[in-house]
């Protein structure tokens, strides 16, 4: 299944990754830069994950625009690397979920669409 019809009217996706070669080389002042951002503002954690076993940490944010998506982003911060993938533009979650368990996105478990009156 292409991915065209979930990002057709996407702005922009922006990846910001940096890997070290040691782990926790990177500040915990660093992290909270990034994610004082996603503080407010709209933005709201809907998904957080912690591996114990790994160190592996990430969360995943939506941008809320009156009653529409306006972006996502998850942030994932892992002993020997620190990620942050940002999409930016409307997302629309029906479409979201038909690709969940696939290309690597996990299932959301998000609810079903509310049927469309004809008004």
């Amino acid at each position: 299944m292409p991915l065209t019809f979930l990002i057709k009217n996407v702005k922009g996706i922006y990846v910001k990754s940096f890997s070290f070669e040691k782990e926790n080389e990177y500040s915990s002042a660093e992290i909270e830069s990034v994610m004082s951002q996603l503080r407010g503002g709209g933005w709201s954690k809907i998904i957080g994950v912690t591996s114990k076993k790994d160190g592996d940490n990430v969360d995943v944010y939506l941008l809320s625009i009156g009653d529409q998506i306006g972006g996502l982003a998850v942030v994932s911060a892992e002993p020997k690397a620190f990620t942050v993938v940002n999409v930016v533009g409307p997302i629309d979650l029906e479409k979201l979920s038909k690709i969940e368990g696939s290309f690597g996105v996990p299932f959301l478990n998000l609810p079903p669409a509310k049927p469309k009156t004809g008004k």
